[in-house]
């Protein structure tokens, strides 16, 4: 994920880089913040090996939250509930 003030200059906020392939990014604006969504599929590209999808988060310049090492599962985690109602 980049920014940019002038669209000149770009800054790096975020890598996705998680060992896996992901896709299906989608971007939601809420209380301030930008979340990144995407799906984390498995790490063999002959097999379907869905895992979850998860998300970073960009709060401002310098202030972001790096996707977890694994997609949060939501029945056992409460994670997405808790934050999303």
């Amino acid at each position: 994920m980049v920014s940019s003030t002038d669209q000149a200059r770009w800054t790096v906020e975020t890598r996705v880089a998680l060992g896996t392939d992901v896709r299906e990014p989608r971007l939601l604006s809420y209380g301030g913040a930008l979340y990144l969504y995407f799906a984390v599929l498995g790490k063999d590209p002959t097999k379907f090996e869905p895992q979850g999808t998860t998300f970073a988060v960009y709060e401002g310049p310098g202030r972001r939250r790096d996707p977890p090492v694994r997609p949060p599962q939501p029945e056992r985690d409460g994670e997405l509930r808790s934050r999303h109602g």
